[in-house]
């Protein structure tokens, strides 16, 4: 997993929203998220922003704009992305947004 941090910007409280791609094209259109695993990453974030009960809320996507990375993920407030995103990521990833939030 690769992961770029951004800063969160000074405006607003909004509750962040932590996106993660399942865009799927046909292989001879270019690379995307869904046949590297994007679903099994949404299902397992979604999952663990429950179990956790972060106060994030969670959609999917269909185009985080970094396909030959992929399965890509995305906070909306700051544009922090983490790509190449595998199932057992996703505790790290959530660490490593908890340790975001805390320090915004």
């Amino acid at each position: 997993m690769d992961v770029k941090l951004r800063p969160w910007p000074e405006f607003g409280r909004r509750t962040p929203t932590v996106m993660a791609c399942i865009n799927g094209r046909a292989p001879a259109v270019g690379p995307s998220c869904r046949p590297r695993g994007g679903d099994a990453v949404a299902a397992a974030l979604e999952a663990a922003i429950a179990d956790r009960g972060l106060k994030l809320r969670f959609k999917v996507a269909y185009c985080l704009s970094a396909c030959t990375r992929g399965p890509n993920v995305m906070i909306d407030l700051c544009r922090s992305r983490f790509l190449e995103v595998q199932p057992e990521d996703v505790p790290e990833l959530l660490d490593i947004v908890e340790r975001h939030l805390a320090e915004r």
